[in-house]
């Protein structure tokens, strides 16, 4: 019963810290350029294919030519609790509505959060400091902060791989040993179906950390195994993205803050890690409420000073240890090339070099930190016979106090132009360590009753993270901050012009097309994007022969622009804006015949009948044989059936899709289906399928075992 009610509490919390969300529709964690411009879209996008569509989108035609979408892997498509939000009924103007993909990322740290309690108890913490625990997780740091959800996506597990790690390192037996890796490893597949690679390998550095280090410490070899097995139990479960992204990336170009983009064999150089960092000066931020760059290290002092008592009293209690170590690993990993750690990692751990931004393991920091204030807070009593943390938050309270005072003075009030004043913040951060100090103060001349200081404690945390979660939340009206979101409707005449041509056809955007992923929102064949990478082939194609000829053989028919960028281009609608549409008569057609000489191209008719997100068919009438060739983008996992009958989808003219056909009429449909997504749906769903199995099978026997107890 009371293990129901602290559960009840942290949902109850959450749903009132996330109260922009859950009470309200004027809030936005999207107003940012990657969340606009990037996220939005392919949420989009997604959602347009499983309603209008009704199929799993493995492909987006509307990116750079066509793009595998499971091969990119940072859309999230592949992970189940991402399914509901893209089947949630569509908005009035046919777009995906804000208010679902809130909802639905305050339910993932929910999640995470009553992972994160499970974890707490498992570790032998209280209940009260199991759900400081948990709403810590919901609430600080990287897993609210991030406006990216295929991040967020792969964060919340985090606390599910520590409980199933945590009671691997508890198991008695092999096979208890054994069954709770392969659920360990499941969780970390899960993390690495949310779609970004960052989260997952941050995990999986972790518990190869921890695994090796007891298997030193205890001598038992068998822990070696049992990493084995949580390797072959998250590849299995995280098969359905990696066998796509493992194909799509080994001839993917990315891009990575250089001047070119790099290719799989081409190692990340070590200094672009330099610009996703943690700077030193940022550990400010652990107790100051500011986000600093690409990594939040924020706790608040409620947090840190707990994460103390912890640390300090209860050092000799299981995972005390451990969780120091983890936490402390990932914050110096956070800082990139200024600590030997990341170059060791970076030199000797395969694939680490792929994981660029360092700044992004500070989750591991953050939530090692919050099991450590658990502790904490279950040694209060012991803690408050301590008198540094009082003294330690008041001198801190008055040095901020002053520097505010100080500026204030002086003048440098900030620009009030800024979203963000940091004088506010570090006052706050004063009233908060003064406030800290004065229950602290209060507890230990037991002027508060003892049963009063955990939700006074409580309070605080949630006081403190509610100062830091405003910074990443703007209301759609802001005037200031709300900028990103309506740029996805710009330049709206030219956009809806090109939506009444026929089609199929794509469009340029000049300048900033490929800042924004336009066409997944409009649903218009762009080629162009916001993508971290696209096919190899693709990108040969336009660097070969020259971006403008590449472009025309993509069937690039419209270019949006302000004035024309060709000679030969046709203006054929201008807005009141400015904008114009021009038309380029050069540009290839979206599929043409290519006779094989005993007849000419010209006796040839093609039509496109039919065209869907990942299928296409098309009508031949030819008098000789030849090539189908079609201005799409060759990929893996292209098949064709002319006249019913299987036909190889051929690579032509570098990066296009060609299909050999006969003389007479024939009917080409093509689809997508790529033997990587087959054969990795087929291995993820067998592995939940025995992973759930064996859960039934654990629970049935433990039932029988307890109730042959009670008979006796």
């Amino acid at each position: 019963m009371l293990e129901r009610r602290a559960l009840t509490l942290l949902v109850l919390l959450t749903a009132l810290f996330y109260w922009r969300y859950t009470l309200s529709d004027r809030f936005t964690f999207l107003e940012t350029p990657d969340g606009a411009n990037q996220v939005l879209p392919w949420l989009d996008m997604q959602a347009r294919a499983w309603q209008s569509d009704r199929a799993f989108p493995l492909w987006d035609p509307y990116q750079w030519g066509g793009q595998p979408l499971l091969g990119l892997m940072q859309p999230g498509a592949a992970l189940p609790p991402n399914w509901p939000l893209f089947l949630a009924p569509l908005g009035e103007d046919g777009h995906i509505q804000l208010r679902y993909i809130h909802w639905q990322q305050t339910l993932l740290r929910l999640l995470g959060g009553l992972f994160a309690f499970a974890l707490a108890r498992q570790l032998r913490v209280s209940r009260a400091g199991a759900l400081l625990a948990g709403l810590g997780f919901v609430c600080l740091g990287a897993s609210a902060s991030s406006g990216w959800p295929q991040i967020t996506n792969g964060i919340i597990w985090a606390p599910a791989v520590g409980l199933f790690l945590a009671r691997l390192l508890a198991a008695e037996t092999v096979s208890d040993r054994l069954w709770q890796a392969a659920l360990c490893g499941a969780m970390l597949g899960f993390a690495v179906l949310g779609g970004h690679p960052r989260a997952p390998l941050f995990q999986a550095f972790a518990v190869a950390g921890v695994l090796l280090a007891a298997a030193i410490m205890r001598r038992r070899a068998s822990l070696l195994g049992a990493l084995a097995v949580v390797a072959a139990s998250a590849l299995a479960v995280g098969a359905l993205q990696v066998l796509p992204a493992w194909e799509f990336g080994r001839d993917a170009v990315r891009w990575v803050n250089l001047e070119r983009p790099l290719r799989f064999d081409e190692p990340l150089p070590y200094f672009v890690d330099e610009a996703l960092r943690l700077n030193p000066v940022h550990l400010f931020a652990v107790v100051i409420p500011i986000v600093p760059g690409p990594g939040d290290p924020y706790l608040g002092w409620t947090v840190l000073v707990l994460a103390g008592f912890g640390l300090l009293h209860g050092r000799r209690t299981p995972g005390v240890a451990a969780l120091t170590a983890v936490g402390l690993a990932a914050l110096l990993y956070s800082f990139g090339p200024q600590t030997p750690l990341h170059g060791w990692i970076y030199g000797l751990v395969p694939l680490a070099e792929k994981a660029r931004g360092a700044a992004h393991a500070l989750f591991l920091w953050e939530l090692a930190a919050l099991l450590l204030a658990a502790r904490g807070l279950d040694r209060l009593e012991e803690a408050l016979a301590d008198r540094w943390p009082v003294r330690l938050l008041t001198g801190f309270a008055a040095v901020a106090a002053a520097a505010v005072l100080l500026e204030l003075v002086l003048g440098r009030r900030g620009d009030p132009a800024q979203v963000v004043y940091h004088g506010e913040f570090v006052a706050f951060s004063a009233l908060a360590a003064l406030l800290l100090a004065g229950v602290l103060a209060a507890g230990r001349r037991q002027a508060l009753p003892r049963n009063a200081m955990r939700p006074l404690l409580l309070g605080l945390l949630l006081l403190e993270a509610g100062a830091a979660h405003w910074l990443v939340v703007a209301e759609q009206d802001d005037p200031v901050r709300a900028v990103y979101l309506e740029r996805l409707q710009q330049p709206a005449g030219a956009l809806a012009f090109l939506k009444t041509q026929p089609g199929p056809f794509r469009f340029e955007l000049v300048p900033g097309g490929g800042g924004i992923n336009l066409g997944d929102w409009h649903g218009l064949e762009s080629i162009e994007g916001y993508l971290t990478a696209v096919s190899g082939n693709v990108y040969d194609l336009m660097d070969q022969t020259g971006w403008t000829e590449g472009r025309l053989l993509l069937n690039t028919v419209y270019t949006v622009a302000r004035e024309p960028t060709r000679d030969e281009q046709i203006e054929v609608f201008a807005d009141a804006d400015g904008w114009k549409v021009f038309r380029n008569p050069d540009a290839h057609p979206r599929a043409w015949f290519e006779a094989d000489g005993s007849c000419s191209s010209d006796q040839a008719a093609v039509e496109i009948a039919e065209k869907g997100f990942q299928t296409m068919t098309v009508e031949v009438d030819s008098a000789c044989p030849g090539l189908l060739v079609l201005a799409e983008v060759w990929a893996p996992g292209w098949r064709a059936a002319v006249n019913g009958a299987d036909r190889p989808v051929e690579q032509v003219h570098r990066a296009l899709r060609g299909v050999a056909l006969e003389a007479g009429r024939s009917r080409v449909e093509l689809s997508y289906r790529p033997t990587t997504v087959v054969a990795g749906g087929t291995l993820t769903g067998t592995s939940l399928a025995v992973l759930l199995g064996g859960a039934a099978w654990r629970w049935r026997r433990r039932r029988r075992t307890k109730a042959g107890a009670a008979a006796v």
